[in-house]
């Protein structure tokens, strides 16, 4: 990555309807919050959307890139 991206000084703040939202395998979808678009590539931010209890992936690895699960309460 050589270009960089200007990054807002104010917190971005984000409503239950906002993003986009991409369907996946199965019954689980992504909502994309912080495209990497929009960081040059450098940072994402999504949501799985999946029902309690329901299985969002089956054991796999990453070696090109960093997750950093996070688990929030709904409500």
């Amino acid at each position: 990555m050589t270009e960089q991206t200007q990054v807002p000084a104010a917190p971005r703040v984000l409503g239950a309807h906002d993003g986009r939202i991409v369907p996946g395998i199965g019954s689980v979808s992504n909502r994309f919050m912080i495209d990497g678009r929009e960081t040059g590539g450098r940072f994402a931010l999504l949501q799985h959307l999946f029902e309690p209890s329901a299985l969002a992936a089956p054991m796999h690895r990453h070696t090109t890139r960093t997750n950093t699960p996070m688990c929030c309460p709904a409500g």
